[in-house]
């Protein structure tokens, strides 16, 4: 698996100590098994209770980017792209946009939940495995962290004005993944 740090975003005025500056993510793409698997390292001091495992989805919920929330977008090669969302008690949505946040309200897909793989371990490790339809141009595995009200943003790349995880500009280009910055050890 390759591995690499999503980081806080620094656009507003005001950060929040009570969160982590980096996020630990590996991802990995099968493409015979037609599967991208992605592995989180929940921040410990964040969720220090978080110790039951939990190994099977719950329900599909809109809106769960409201609270805690781990996301992946995957873009295809017509600007396609997927969103999937993931809470922490195994709450999860899929959508399909045709191109930059179009179209509104989002297309919810139709996908049997036994197709992806979700499980968190002792370690607390997020572990998804999403199933893919076709070419994978850019990844862009991304946070949202809140606590007390109080939102971080977490993603590979962002803009300068606001946290958008939409925004293919700041995707990991797939077929670039072994020059990424900031790498860490494998």
């Amino acid at each position: 698996m390759h591995q690499l740090l999503i980081k806080r975003f620094t656009g507003k005025s005001q950060q929040t100590q009570d969160f982590p500056e980096n996020i630990q993510v590996s991802y990995e793409l099968n493409i015979e098994r037609k599967i991208l698997s992605l592995k989180f390292l929940i921040p410990k001091d964040h969720f220090p209770n978080l110790s039951e495992k939990r190994n099977r989805l719950k329900n599909r919920k809109d809106e769960l980017w409201r609270k805690t929330c781990f996301e992946c977008f995957i873009l295809y090669s017509n600007e396609e792209y997927d969103e999937w969302n993931f809470d922490l008690a195994g709450n999860w949505q899929h959508y399909r946009f045709k191109s930059y946040r179009n179209p509104q309200p989002p297309q919810v897909t139709k996908i049997d939940a036994q197709a992806i793989g979700f499980r968190i371990t002792q370690e607390q490790e997020l572990i998804l495995q999403l199933p893919v339809e076709r070419e994978i141009m850019a990844i862009n595995p991304c946070v949202i962290l809140e606590k007390k009200g109080q939102f971080e943003f977490y993603a590979y790349a962002h803009p300068e004005d606001k946290a958008d995880f939409h925004h293919s500009k700041f995707y990991i280009n797939w077929k670039e993944f072994d020059n990424l910055q900031p790498q860490i050890d494998k």
